[in-house]
């Protein structure tokens, strides 16, 4: 299999371009299987490599079956015209093109224009983000206390797992009300 057909591939660059980088969000669906008919964007030029496209090909017809690897998994963008961009994985979803596999296993990411989201949203989505940065902030001055102190301090260990906790619920909470949102704005194809 020859690398010919780079014309038919749009790049993320292209699809990105325009949005400028505080017009958007992003939220993680998870897990999925998608159909690589679907994927229209490589993540960037000249990512393809013969080599690695011959040997992943020859794997596949050793195992006479497509196959996932759980440990490094596709990971794709969900544009909102229901298409995919690739974000990691480009040579296993151009080989699935080629070889007409109908689904595979991705870890999906879902663009949002924030021109789709109503104002009042957006300001609860700002103030969410703030408190995450604060949260990340105070996490790393923590962490720089702990490693200039020459013993351990267990009570900055302990802040330091609250902070995790509250961070960590934060980001959640900002996923799910994204995620929503998404799906109220029927960004998310009924095949997901």
């Amino acid at each position: 299999m020859q690398i010919k057909d780079h014309n038919e591939w749009l790049y993320m660059d292209e699809v990105m371009r325009s949005f400028k980088k505080d017009d958007m969000y992003f939220c993680e669906f998870g897990i999925t299987y998608i159909h690589p008919e679907d994927v229209i964007a490589l993540s960037h030029r000249k990512v393809l490599r013969q080599q690695k496209l011959d040997r992943l090909k020859e794997a596949y017809k050793r195992r006479g079956e497509w196959y996932d690897d759980p440990a490094d998994p596709i990971a794709l963008l969900l544009l909102p015209d229901g298409r995919f961009g690739i974000r990691h994985g480009n040579h296993r979803i151009y080989l699935a093109k080629k070889q007409n596999i109908t689904k595979v296993r991705a870890l999906v990411d879902i663009f949002i224009p924030k021109s789709l989201i109503p104002i009042e949203l957006q300001n609860h989505i700002q103030s969410c983000e703030q408190e995450i940065a604060t949260l990340k902030r105070n996490m790393k001055n923590i962490d720089h206390l702990l490693k200039t102190q020459p013993l351990s301090n267990e009570s900055l260990v302990i802040e330091r797992k609250l902070l995790k906790t509250a961070y960590n619920k934060q980001v959640q909470k900002l996923n799910d009300r994204l995620l929503e949102e998404a799906t109220k704005l029927q960004l998310i194809p009924i095949k997901l």
